[in-house]
């Protein structure tokens, strides 16, 4: 159970932009968002980093799998009432990023 947890609190704010309709007038920077989508919610690692090529993938990558098992853990150890509170917080922190990954690709 807590494996679906972690994963629709991660992954579904990342479908803001696309949702919002940020992306909707460039095609090529919803291709490049989608293909990014993975990494998406540690995406902000990379870029305070600095970090280019395929060093910005594992960046991601990385700060993605680490949010992951945080969140897994959060889901399995903490009460309830706790752990909806983590969620909320993960939830807005990946929508603005996502957001902010998705208007730096418009520019």
């Amino acid at each position: 159970c807590a494996l679906p947890i972690s994963a629709v609190t991660l992954y579904l704010p990342c479908l803001c932009p696309v949702l919002l309709g940020v992306l909707r007038e460039c095609s090529h920077c919803m291709q490049t968002y989608l293909k990014l989508y993975v990494i998406v919610p540690g995406v902000i690692v990379p870029v305070l980093l600095q970090l280019d090529d395929v060093w910005f993938g594992v960046g991601g990558a990385a700060a993605t799998l680490l949010a992951f098992s945080a969140l897994y853990l959060a889901a399995r150890e903490l009460p309830p009432w706790m752990l909806r509170a983590v969620q909320v917080v993960a939830v807005l922190l990946v929508a603005v990023e996502a957001v902010g990954l998705a208007y730096a690709l418009r520019a």
